[in-house]
């Protein structure tokens, strides 16, 4: 099963930062992502999502 991977926006939006925030914490690898494809857009998996919340558990995004 893949994990899911969260935007800069998304991940900006759960831990309440600016996204100017979150893309220096990337380059300062304080926050684990990865670069995708052409445009090298970061990309942040849940995993590291859940450890900057400081949980073991899964977060969801409320659907609608």
């Amino acid at each position: 099963m893949e994990e899911t991977l969260w935007t800069v926006s998304e991940v900006a939006q759960k831990l309440r930062l600016e996204e100017r925030a979150v893309r220096d914490r990337l380059k300062r690898h304080e926050i684990k992502g990865l670069k995708s494809g052409g445009k090298g857009k970061w990309l942040i998996p849940q995993s590291e999502v859940d450890r900057l919340l400081g949980r073991g558990e899964t977060i969801k995004l409320a659907e609608g």
